[in-house]
């Protein structure tokens, strides 16, 4: 498509990027990935590097840490009191509120924003038992088929910048994305718990979102069809990812119900009461065994298809495995065959989602969704998504994303097969985004079986095998997660972000984007993304530092 109506600044910014694919990767440093061959990986902040060169021990790693925290890597914005997604959004789409963002950064609120932690809940809640959300409670609670007609409850909001009150987003797909939600009842169920301990008088809102999220999540079923968390298709068999999340919410449910007085015990009876008599529902509050049956089906169906995040559906390989590989269920009731399991998980990933600069989020799968069959890789952030050049390197009238945008309409959109297909066309495995986010996890999954290994009391040498391999894969990816963090050029000077604006050293990118370089357009390299904080990213990354430190000492 020749160009077009293109502005200046818009002309301007796509030769940033493009200038800035020329020499960005050759100005940083490539580590060796150390031991098992592990890929080599490039890391972006020369005032990291001495860390990563070296072994990490305790005072070295704090140093590290330290020197992060000191520099804002861990700083989270607040607007109206919920969390911001990302400092810099180079897209608007970033500028919304997803609660499982808001969950992922959960550990990092409640130390660095103690004081905000409760009101995010909260504010959640007030938004999940506003009006509109509860119509669409009801509806499914009425009849679990309105879930995949996208009828149910929204996972993703905008804010009011005035009063800061969320609204969900008619346009987005909300029957997507279950963990979300099992991440906010888990949530909310650990804080009820907390208090109840304590003594303190409980939130009503957060405990009438216990009963309504318990209810809704348990009617859809022990599978219900979902897209794990990048928000594409939904894969009518469910994910692993997602379940683990409600199965963990489920179990937070029940401590907190034996944690609860008589009192609180009675008003939870009688919130659900009123759910069970308006929407014709079986008690789950006050009939635990129910839940618990619901956790070992679902936990059953995990285990035995834990390789495949998507069941039997597709040939997809997903970094939600890593989420899997780091969450807190057992994947077997044997501690070792549990780890053996979560490392089959992690060898899946990096060999095939691993790139230098973090890991792509799925690799090219098939798949027939409903008006027909998806062969496709990732399109999100592809080559030159953000500037004004396609695939081929012609100037185009808008930038990719919204090119793509353009040649789609309201009956062919991405979750249809002709849709996605549009979205992908021309794109290539191996310009897909590279994300921090996944290498984070590993990093916490690594260092969670490291835990678990030094709490079996038993030696033995398969034990001790074990905790080698896992100790290594800690350090290796602990590395990894600092090595993605942004930094300056050689000159000093600041990056240009892949839509041509300047980056912001001393963040985690939302991910490092494929750009054609000016000198050659037929080669490409990944330079910081338009979104230039990922919340979510760096706060797994500080949750990961500090089981670390743990296992350091």
């Amino acid at each position: 498509m020749p160009a077009s109506r293109i502005s200046k600044n818009e002309y301007t910014r796509t030769i940033n990027a493009m200038k800035e694919a020329d020499n960005y990767e050759d100005s940083r440093t490539l580590l060796e990935g150390g031991v098992f061959n592990r890929l080599s990986y490039v890391v972006n902040n020369s005032d990291i590097l001495p860390f990563l060169k070296q072994k990490l021990d305790k005072k070295s790693f704090k140093q590290l840490w330290d020197l992060a925290d000191n520099k804002g890597v861990f700083d989270l914005e607040f607007k109206h009191g919920i969390p911001s997604v990302t400092l810099d959004a180079g897209a608007k789409h970033m500028t919304r509120k997803w609660p499982r963002d808001n969950a992922g950064m959960a550990e990092l609120i409640k130390h660095k924003y103690p004081d905000k932690y409760e009101e995010i809940l909260i504010k959640t809640a007030q938004t999940y038992l506003g009006k509109t959300e509860m119509q669409a409670f009801g509806r499914v609670l009425s009849n679990p088929k309105c879930f995949k007609k996208n009828l149910g409850i929204a996972h993703v909001f905008w804010q009011r910048p005035n009063t800061g009150t969320l609204y969900r987003d008619n346009k987005w797909f909300v029957h997507q994305r279950i963990e979300s939600h099992g991440e906010i009842l888990r949530l909310c169920a650990e804080l009820l718990e907390k208090y109840a301990q304590q003594f303190c008088d409980l939130p009503q809102s957060l405990c009438k979102l216990v009963v309504y999220l318990t209810h809704y999540l348990y009617c859809l079923g022990i599978y219900p069809q979902t897209c794990g968390p990048w928000e594409e298709i939904p894969f009518p068999k469910g994910s692993n990812w997602d379940c683990s999340c409600i199965i963990a919410a489920f179990n937070s449910v029940q401590k907190m119900l034996s944690a609860l007085s008589e009192n609180d015990k009675a008003f939870f009876a009688k919130e659900e009461n009123k759910v069970c008599r308006k929407y014709n529902r079986k008690p789950l509050i006050q009939n635990a065994q129910k839940l618990q049956t619901y956790c070992k089906k679902s936990l059953s169906i995990i285990r035995n298809c834990y390789l495949d995040e998507f069941r039997g559906c597709t040939n997809r390989i997903d970094s939600a495995s890593v989420m899997l590989a780091a969450a807190d269920i057992p994947l077997d009731d044997n501690p070792l065959t549990d780890v053996k399991k979560r490392l089959e998980l992690l060898e899946l990933f990096e060999k095939n989602l691993l790139g230098k600069f973090g890991a792509r989020r799925y690799n090219r799968f098939q798949i027939k969704i409903n008006t027909g069959n998806v062969d496709s890789c990732d399109s999100y952030l592809q080559l030159n998504y953000n500037i004004l050049v396609d695939n081929h390197n012609f100037l185009i009238k808008a930038d990719k994303k919204n090119w793509i945008k353009s040649q789609e309409n309201e009956d062919n959109d991405a979750s249809t097969a002709q849709g996605f297909n549009k979205r992908q066309q021309n794109c290539d495995e191996k310009s897909s985004a590279q994300w921090g986010l996944p290498l984070s996890y590993a990093a916490i999954a690594y260092c969670k079986m490291v835990i678990k290994l030094k709490n079996i009391s038993n030696p033995s040498e398969e034990k001790n095998n074990l905790l080698t391999i896992c100790q290594q894969g800690a350090e290796y990816f602990i590395k990894r997660c600092y090595a993605t963090i942004s930094g300056y050029n050689n000159d000093n000077s600041i990056p240009f972000k892949a839509n041509g604006s300047l980056s912001m050293p001393w963040k985690k990118p939302e991910a490092y984007q494929a750009v054609s370089k000016y000198s050659n357009p037929q080669e490409w390299a990944f330079i910081p993304g338009v979104n230039s904080h990922l919340g979510w990213d760096a706060a797994k990354c500080w949750e990961a530092s500090k089981l670390y430190l743990q296992i350091l000492k």
